[in-house]
């Protein structure tokens, strides 16, 4: 089977991803109010797909749901704007895999993307940022954080009006350290989402952290994220070393492709559903993280659907990160 070149860098992108998650900060659990006991949120990582920049707003709309949306700067500029700008990329680790400035002749689709950000403020969800250049920053120095920062800040104020504000920020394969909060803090960002926990909703610091939980998945601690699940599903090992696929497997008793992708879907919504109720008898907001590639021929986003839609019935508020860390800070 062909894989399209852009499918095939955004794949590289993502298994530069795959090394080991973070431990889990030491900071104490932070109690929650009635407020937020059965808050959920949603949120998207990339932004480059516009079939899914208009099937997510069409069923946020659909179903009264609030979208967080981390996007990732240069799917919103040509590589020959970059280059007149003389933009300089950090140096490059080997297991990194930047996302490459846009060509000249994407620049429907960079207008397109415009107007689904300015479209999606409009219709109530938030837009983060997921930086520049998606590469692993915790070695990275105050200064080379902070021309990121700046960097990013540059892009979107010649790019996107006014209405488009930037108040948090999720970390490209949440690789992150301490420079960077300083520097968050510094350009004003009111909140951070670069590591898993599983057990924390919320994790002071210099700028309050909400992860994304880890969820207990067939004996194995998941984060609450697609891209997590594929890799899963995919058997690929944390130190990237592959043992035998999933996959492999499933077509060794004879399951066809259509009921294995079934079988993800089911898994994924399941897995949330049950990470969802576990942090509702704790009293605690669920977040969810997906992509805007459709891994396993669409299974998680169609998971997360079903999830939302049973989520609702269940009486929860769909809030973005914003409204959440406002509504814990009463601001």
């Amino acid at each position: 089977m062909k894989i399209r070149l852009h499918v095939l860098v955004l794949l590289l992108v993502l298994l530069s991803c795959s090394g080991k998650e973070k431990a889990n900060h030491d900071d104490p659990v932070i109690t929650t109010t009635d407020s937020i006991k059965n808050v959920v949120v949603v949120s998207f990582d990339g932004s480059s797909s516009l079939t899914m920049w208009e099937d997510t707003l069409q069923f946020g709309k659909k179903y009264d749901v609030r979208f967080t949306y981390f996007i990732s700067a240069p799917y919103f500029i040509t590589k020959e704007e970059a280059e007149a700008h003389q933009y300089k990329r950090p140096p490059r680790r080997a297991d990194d895999y930047p996302i490459p400035w846009r060509d000249s002749s994407d620049r429907p689709n960079i207008q397109a993307r415009v107007s689904y950000v300015e479209r999606a403020v409009d219709e109530g969800h938030e837009i983060g940022s997921h930086g520049v250049y998606h590469m692993k920053g915790e070695n990275w120095t105050y200064e080379q954080w902070e021309y990121e920062m700046a960097l990013f800040n540059k892009i979107a104020d010649e790019v996107f009006s006014e209405d488009v504000q930037f108040h948090g920020y999720r970390a490209p394969c949440f690789s992150h350290n301490d420079s960077m909060y300083l520097v968050l803090k510094k350009f004003g960002y009111e909140y951070d989402s670069s590591f898993p926990s599983s057990r924390d909703w919320m994790v002071p610091n210099v700028v309050p952290v909400y992860p994304l939980p880890k969820l207990n998945f067939q004996g194995e601690s998941i984060t609450a994220m697609d891209y997590n699940f594929w890799v899963y599903h995919q058997g690929i090992k944390k130190n990237s070393e592959l043992k035998p696929s999933y996959l492999h497997e499933y077509k060794n008793n004879k399951m066809t492709g259509a009921e294995v992708i079934r079988l993800f879907e089911e898994s994924y919504y399941q897995a949330l559903v049950d990470g969802y109720q576990a942090a509702r008898k704790k009293g605690f907001p669920f977040y969810v993280g997906n992509h805007f590639e459709l891994m396993h021929q669409g299974a998680y986003w169609r998971g997360l659907q079903r999830f939302i839609k049973y989520a609702k019935e269940e009486g929860a508020e769909f809030l973005t990160f914003i409204q959440l860390h406002r509504r814990v800070h009463g601001k």
